[in-house]
This record gives C-alpha cells, sequence and structure tokens, in this order.
C-alpha cells in the first residue's frame, strides 16, 4: 500500500503518520473513509447534518465518531475528532496525513464518485486519472453547470446548497485537484460568474463524457 509511505519530498514534520492514520481510516469503501470525505470537502468541520448521507439505516453518528477516536487512541494515543461549537472537527495536526490518502489514486480509485474498481483509466494519463480519481458528484455536477454557460450561476448555487458549502468552495476544490494533478487551475474564479479556462474548455467536456460513460455521474 505506497499511502502509508512517506514520500521522501514530504516536508519536514508532515505526513509523519500516514500508517497509523489508515489504519484508523480503514478500506476506501469503509464508513470512516466515507466519513472523512465528507470532512475533506468541508475544509475538515462540519455540522452534524453534513454526514447524513455516509449514515445507514440504523448507524448513529456519535457512536461512528466514537468508534473512530477510539481506534486513534489505539493508534496515536490522541482523538482525531472533537466538537467544537456544534461542529465536528478533524485535528488539524492529522489533516495533511488525511487528504494525502483520501487523494492517492491507490486509495481513491476503488471508490471515488461511488464507482466500483473496476473502471478503467487506461484511457486517461496519468495527470487526468489523477484529477478523476479526486471528483466526486457534486464536482462533476459543477463542471456541467460551468460546462453548459447556462444558468451557471443558480445551478452553481442549488449544487453548493446540497452540499452545504458555498459556491465558491466548489470551485476552489475542483481547482485544487487540478493544480495538484496537472500544474494548474482549470477555472477561472474571479469573473461575475466562474468560467473554464478557454484552453481547457474541450479537454474538460471530453472529460464529462468520459465520465458519464464510466457512470461516474449521478443520475
Amino acid at each position: 500500500m505506497a499511502y502509508i509511505h512517506r514520500p521522501a519530498d514530504a516536508p519536514e514534520g508532515l505526513l509523519t503518520n500516514l500508517p497509523e492514520i489508515a489504519a484508523i481510516m480503514g478500506s476506501s469503501d469503509s464508513t470512516e473513509a466515507s466519513i472523512f470525505r465528507i470532512f475533506q470537502t468541508h475544509e475538515w468541520q462540519a455540522a452534524p447534518t453534513a454526514f447524513d448521507e455516509a449514515m445507514s439505516e440504523g448507524m448513529f453518528l456519535n457512536v461512528i465518531f466514537d468508534q473512530i477516536n477510539e481506534k486513534a487512541y489505539e493508534q496515536l494515543d490522541n482523538a482525531v475528532l472533537y466538537e467544537e461549537n456544534d461542529l465536528w472537527v478533524v485535528e488539524e495536526d492529522y489533516t495533511d496525513e488525511i487528504d494525502y490518502i483520501l487523494t492517492h489514486p491507490e486509495y481513491a480509485a476503488p471508490v471515488m464518485s461511488g464507482v466500483e474498481s473496476s473502471i478503467d483509466y487506461s484511457d486517461l494519463n496519468d495527470e487526468w486519472t489523477g484529477f478523476v480519481v479526486q471528483m466526486q458528484p457534486h464536482h462533476w455536477e459543477t463542471l456541467a453547470a460551468l460546462l453548459s454557460k447556462t444558468d451557471v450561476l443558480s445551478r452553481l448555487d442549488a449544487i453548493a446548497r446540497s452540499v452545504y458549502v458555498p459556491s465558491s468552495q466548489l470551485i476552489d476544490e475542483i481547482n485544487g485537484f487540478a493544480q495538484d494533478s496537472i500544474g494548474d487551475i482549470v477555472i477561472d474564479p474571479y469573473g461575475d460568474i466562474p468560467e473554464v479556462e478557454e484552453e481547457d474548455f474541450d479537454s474538460l467536456s471530453q472529460l464529462m463524457t468520459w465520465a458519464a460513460e464510466k457512470m461516474m455521474l449521478e443520475n
């Protein structure tokens, strides 16, 4: 499992607890992993209602959080989740490890956007593969709204409200995925209406078609 090994170029003091955090998170299709993906989307703090999508019938959020912290005490002698001002928060010391694992292709690819591990990425280059494995369904919806150039702001607002984040955060997250994978942003966020960068429009349109064919998009 490559994602538990600290990269040689990691800055000093960062990514020092990858094996422990991986043990706490479990497999990429676990409830714990789903919880941490929601935290990642919400910049590491979120209201309890943000986790409804990760809860199956008969599951209780406080019980899951207690289980995560029990594992954390076993692995790290410390909790990774705590409650503050009616929000649940991830301990800052561990956010780099969690983010690294969630976005590592070996960990992320099997379940990203609810897709099975049989997805074939061979028709994408490494850069775009690194981009798509980080995209969740609401990111694809955001990208579709931008590419359509139709009623963009209201569509973005509706998507943002459905995942309890500002619409600007959706743009920032997609640009962050692109920056990490292809080395540049793909959305210009500074105009009155965010726009896909002209030089990336065709590539992202083709990528949307690819994702639809792979059933990575929600119906």
